[in-house]
């Protein structure tokens, strides 16, 4: 048989997860060869500031079921202070690269640091750095095209009470043209989590957190955990805290960067409506994602993705639901996940639900239900109760799960921690945040479901691309591929082999081609998706190999004048049942057709596209060669029929073989004979029909061939008995 080759190829190559603000752990040694002029800078200058540190502020002591008693709120871990910081406090130092400005920010009493900017507006050529005094915790690169609003540009805190800000202009080495100033910064006075291994990161998280599980202890859930984000928020003018939040997928499946949290994760004056600078208090919010343990059992936690700023698209009181969308989406390759969600009224299983969170700002964990009910107070929200676990402040926000992984619903407050396992939280439903109030800020289904009004969506991936399309072309026929996810602003850019041309689509998720004709080979289709993410490149790039040019025909096979069947082209060989000896291959669409018995009985004619075959029914496997003309090309085809009408005369093993086979001749009142069989002769044919070995014995019962010789491939082994000849097919291997 013509070799035909439809297997597809489909390689996937993603970019390196990036985000505006790339943090990574490192090591003295790798710290020079990642800050670019590093070893010629030899004096920096430091600004100190003194710091009185606020006192943690005492937890309510809960009763179950109790408002007054609630807590889990925002989890406050740093004060601001101001401070006026501009290009005048550092120093320039020129190196070989260009010119280098570095400043050294302490803070003696402080636990970590975190600063926005007042001016952000670094030179086309600039680069900024930011790192610990220790050279441990480096966030960087950072350049001005990575942020599409520069007025709101702040950094997420390092655990130090001294960093350093350094700014590189390659090639420049003449004034320094840069200029940033910061109005203040965040002074921690409570430990928070960060990345790397630091015993005293690790030491915290056993006590803040004990009783609830690393996510990565959960590894079906890691899938909804790439859309958890730890949020860092300022509370007013004066303090910095942590909540948790959850990207949601909408109903157009693009990655529109839609991230639901908690009402009064914003209304931070806790007067039950959201202000202006409430509000605009999220444009410097920073978004962690994948900020978790690297192991179950604890290891580094992960650098994660680290973006700024969201706008706020819905709130809802009643239900403590608020929608942002943040300004900068992660893009193709960057592995953060868009959570699906259902407006179900009914409660979830019992002990399937969950959530994921970020209590007092650690790492990610999870918390499983063992029960969530309706609320008897109030049908806004759910109560649930958890198999092990509980939430902390920093919680608040993150999605309830239900057992099919869609989110539910937010958490508002409750009243169980670590000393409180048995106790529950309450949940605002997702449903009764769907139509909030009546009015378009208030209701999610204005940003999530427009004009669809769906009930519910599953996760969105936006590593999980594939492309999709037939793996042949035939002849000169038009077909289209498509990316399984089209993302709102991304471009895509197709290419194709010389034996494709493109009919349309290019710049658009579904392309249209058709082949160019001719005999069959192989084709491909490629294709870049880049995500519209400022400054950073996230592409992810596709190729598929396809058959292009003339396929075979599978014809319909003809057993009586009403038993009619089409043979199945994914199989080499087709069983069927054939009780009568002519029977007639319908190989419509053919011209110029012949035929010829490759084994078994001779074909008595051909008219048209019909072949009338003389089919030997007692010989249980046949085969026969067709050659004919299609508009694109000539076809050679073999088309093999097994009888199931009757079994084996002979069996055969092994097979697959390697080296040697034995073929034994059944007893009669095993199979179809009267006689009891024996073997005189044994041939091995290749695919073509040429006789590879022959083997001729005095009428015995058993039989071993020496394979060894033959290649790898398909083989068909003759037995013949003196008067009868029965063909099976052998594999070999090596």
């Amino acid at each position: 048989m013509k070799k035909f080759v439809f297997a597809t190829t489909l390689l996937l190559c993603t970019a390196v997860a990036l985000s505006q603000v790339n943090t990574r752990y490192v090591t003295s040694g790798d710290f020079p060869s990642l800050v670019p002029g590093y070893t010629e800078v030899t004096s920096i200058h430091t600004r100190t500031i003194n710091y009185t540190p606020s006192v943690s502020a005492p937890t309510p002591t809960p009763i179950d079921g109790d408002t007054t008693t609630e807590g889990n709120g925002i989890f406050v871990f740093a004060d601001v202070i101001p401070a006026s910081i501009s290009i005048a406090d550092g120093n320039i130092t020129t190196t070989s690269i260009g010119q280098v400005w570095t400043l050294r920010i302490s803070i003696p009493n402080a636990k970590n640091i975190g600063f926005s900017f007042s001016q952000f507006n670094l030179a086309p050529n600039a680069e900024m750095y930011i790192f610990d005094e220790n050279r441990t915790t480096l966030k960087g690169d950072i350049k001005q095209s990575y942020f599409t609003d520069a007025s709101n540009v702040s950094v997420a805190a390092i655990t130090a009470n001294a960093i350093i800000i350094y700014i590189i202009e390659r090639n420049n080495y003449s004034s320094f043209q840069s200029n940033i100033a910061l109005a203040g910064v965040a002074a921690g006075f409570e430990d928070i989590e960060d990345i790397g291994s630091a015993a005293a990161a690790l030491m915290r998280t056993a006590t803040v957190a004990p009783c609830m599980q690393n996510v990565q202890c959960f590894p079906d859930k890691i899938y909804n955990a790439k859309a958890v984000t730890r949020i860092t928020v300022p509370i007013g003018t004066t303090h910095v805290g942590f909540c948790t939040g959850t990207l949601v997928n909408d109903e157009a499946n693009d990655g529109r960067a839609f991230l639901l949290t908690a009402f009064h994760c914003v209304d931070v004056n806790k007067n039950d409506r959201l202000e202006t600078d409430e509000i605009n208090a999220y444009l410097r919010a920073q978004f962690q994602f994948r900020f978790w343990k690297t192991q179950c059992s604890g290891g580094a936690t992960n650098a994660g993705l680290e973006y700024t700023g969201a706008v706020l698209r819905a709130a809802y009181r009643q239900s403590d639901m608020a929608l942002f969308e943040l300004i900068n989406a992660p893009g193709v390759g960057d592995d953060v996940n868009y959570a699906g969600w259902s407006r179900q009224e009914s409660k979830p299983s019992a002990g399937g639900s969950y959530i994921i969170h970020h209590p007092r700002g650690v790492d990610m964990r999870l918390t499983p239900t063992r029960n969530v009910l309706n609320y008897i107070l109030n049908n806004n929200y759910w109560q649930a109760y958890y198999q092990i676990g509980a939430v902390a402040p920093g919680s608040s926000g993150s999605a309830l799960f239900n057992e099919n992984g869609q989110i539910i619903g937010q958490l508002y407050r409750g009243w169980s921690s670590c000393l409180a396992q048995g106790f529950s939280d309450r949940y605002g439903k997702f449903y009764k945040s769907w139509t909030g109030n009546g009015t378009n800020d208030s209701r999610l289904s204005n940003w999530l479901s427009p004009t669809q009004s769906l009930a519910s969506t599953g996760t969105l991936s936006s590593s999980a691309l594939y492309m999709t399309g037939p793996d042949q072309i035939v002849c000169a026929t038009n077909v289209q591929y498509s990316v399984s996810i089209r993302f709102v602003g991304a471009t895509y850019t197709w290419t194709v082999s010389n034996n494709l041309q493109i009919i349309s689509g290019q710049g658009t998720p579904t392309l249209t081609v058709r082949g160019n004709g001719g005999s069959s080979a192989t084709g491909s289709i490629g294709l870049v998706v880049r995500t519209p993410t400022r400054g950073r490149v996230r592409a992810v790039t596709f190729n598929k190999t396809i058959t292009v040019g003339a396929l075979p025909i599978w014809p319909r096979l003809i057993l009586a004048p009403y038993n009619m069947q089409y043979l199945n082209p994914a199989n080499s060989v087709n069983t069927v049942c054939i009780s009568q000896r002519d029977i007639q291959l319908d190989f419509s669409g053919a011209t110029n057709l012949q035929a010829w018995a490759y084994s078994g009985p001779y074909v008595t004619s051909i008219s048209g596209t019909m072949i009338y075959w003389a089919y030997d029914k007692y010989n249980y496997t046949q085969t026969l060669r067709v050659e004919y003309d299609l508009p694109c090309g000539h076809i050679v085809q073999f088309v093999t029929l097994q009888n199931t009408c009757n079994a084996y005369y002979y069996s055969m093993s092994p097979n697959p073989a390697m080296s040697t086979i034995t073929v034994t001749a059944k007893d009669k009142g095993t199979t179809a004979s009267t006689t009891d069989k024996t073997i005189t002769e044994v041939n091995i044919y290749d695919q073509q029909g040429t006789l590879k070995k022959k083997q001729k014995f005095g009428k015995i019962k058993t039989a071993t061939i020496n394979i060894s010789d033959l290649k790898t491939g398909i083989y068909f082994i003759e037995i013949v008995d003196g008067t009868n000849k029965e063909k099976q097919q052998l594999s070999v291997v090596k």
